[in-house]
């Protein structure tokens, strides 16, 4: 096809092909955060440059299948098959090799996979199979970087068998979520030895509900897999999995058990950063992925236990204020016995829960700054000789809801309170606001090469 003409002139409009896959590439945002609406009119748009001209459609159709996202928003599984068939013939004949990133969010809460006839039922896994086998590496063109999976038991069950064989030695970013289904570790294993580059884990897999079972790590830690991972975010028990004189890991969030009490949280916490072992000398960033509150307070337990397994921590985020006095009453202690635990930590951020709850009763403490909180958060510095700054985060009354939990929090008016520190001694104290929260509909934080859950 000739490219269109500009009205009055006998001259084609012509674009160097850079500059088309330039404009496409920028249409499809690699952005951490998109919601699905932002995806889907991305999607409207890319659909209609295929449309142009044979020169937009050779830009805008890597760009369209780069990030595909599998969903069952309609209640119809007849419809999911469809849309299943579509995509397969979609990315056949050479095209794989477009997709950098497949997201798959299932769940069927308002209807049941049990109840589906034989024949849909045994439609849907072939037509996975179908797409998956694709992006295997025993397809020549494909380099699937990213892969999210997010399901619910039943969709679980019927997918593992598929996802446990594939090859992705392209794979760079892996995002795992299986309600309420139990994951065998020898699954776990024989999938990651297929992902031998992976650079960033999450494994969010309701990882207690295996807490009691045998999940012995010894094996998997012998074959030295997820060598190459710099990101993590899951369990300690799972964070085992790696052999820790190989790894370059640096940033790690770690999800604790919820006990019933926070002492309960606290020593089971400590007892699972036993099970890791040896130190991670190279993490950096250590961040607690909160529930109803986080794992640890600041004491001499925890901070040898983070000090044992994490020395080289310059971030630390998530503390447990859980009562004021104790925490002064720490800090006015012999700190000699802790002095320089973390040499190179520079930030810290705790969390008070503004609604305390004791024995079943939620009572109400301030948040209100005092004097003899400020002198006890400036003698962290003694601590921390590197602190930088240390944050105080009030959290929401309303819900309880922690700021650095998966929850959005709602401002109130307490905010949070930081404290800087200079090399001269203690510095200035600053009282904000929460940062402004995401929208409720903005998804899980996605690779650069973007992951949809």
């Amino acid at each position: 096809m000739a490219p269109p003409k500009r009205p009055g002139s006998r001259f084609p409009i012509t674009l160097d092909p850079d500059v088309y896959r330039l404009i496409a590439h920028y249409i499809r945002a690699d952005s951490k955060l998109k919601t699905v609406e932002e995806w889907k009119a991305e999607n409207k748009l890319l659909n209609m440059l295929c449309l142009i001209s044979k020169e937009w459609k050779d830009a805008a159709l890597p760009a369209l299948l780069s990030q595909i996202l599998i969903t069952d928003s309609d209640d119809r599984f007849e419809t999911l098959q469809k849309r299943l068939r579509a995509i397969f013939h979609l990315i056949q004949d050479g095209r794989s090799g477009y997709v950098e990133s497949l997201s798959i969010a299932l769940d069927d809460k308002n209807r049941s996979l049990r109840s589906l006839p034989e024949y849909l039922e045994d439609a849907l896994v072939n037509s996975f199979r179908r797409i998956l086998s694709l992006l295997d590496s025993s397809n020549s063109t494909a380099r699937l970087e990213c892969l999210s999976i997010s399901t619910s038991a039943s969709w679980s069950e019927m997918l593992t068998p598929i996802i446990s064989s594939l090859q992705l030695p392209c794979l760079k970013m892996l995002y795992f979520q299986f309600t309420n289904y139990r994951v065998d570790v020898e699954w776990l294993g024989t999938f990651l030895e297929g992902c031998p580059d992976l650079e960033d884990v999450t494994f969010n897999l309701d990882c207690y509900t295996y807490f009691n079972t045998n999940w012995d790590t010894r094996t998997l830690r012998e074959k030295n897999l997820l060598s190459h991972l710099v990101t993590f975010d899951g369990t300690p028990k799972q964070l085992a999995l790696l052999q820790t004189p190989t790894t370059d890991l640096e940033k790690v969030r770690l999800t604790p058990w919820d006990g019933r009490s926070s002492a309960d949280t606290a020593l089971i916490f400590i007892k699972e950063l036993e099970w890791i072992g040896n130190p991670f000398c190279n993490v950096t960033d250590l961040t607690f992925s909160i529930g109803s509150y986080p794992p640890l307070s600041l004491d001499l337990a925890a901070l040898r236990a983070l000090a044992g397994s994490f020395p080289a921590l310059r971030v630390l985020d998530g503390l447990r204020m859980e009562r004021r006095l104790y925490f002064e009453e720490f800090m006015a202690s012999d700190l000699g016995r802790v002095a320089g635990c973390l040499e190179r930590l520079e930030i810290v951020t705790f969390y008070e829960d503004t609604l305390r709850r004791t024995e079943g009763e939620i009572q109400s403490q301030s948040s209100l700054p005092s004097e003899s909180l400020d002198s006890a958060f400036f003698k962290l510095a003694i601590i921390f000789p590197s602190i930088v700054s240390a944050t105080l985060v009030h959290v929401d009354r309303k819900t309880g809801r922690f700021p650095n939990s998966y929850q959005t929090p709602s401002p109130t008016p307490g905010g949070k309170r930081v404290y800087s520190f200079s090399k001269e001694g203690p510095g200035n104290v600053r009282t904000d606001g929460y940062d402004p929260p995401l929208p409720q509909n903005y998804l899980h934080r996605t690779p650069t090469k973007l992951s949809i859950i």
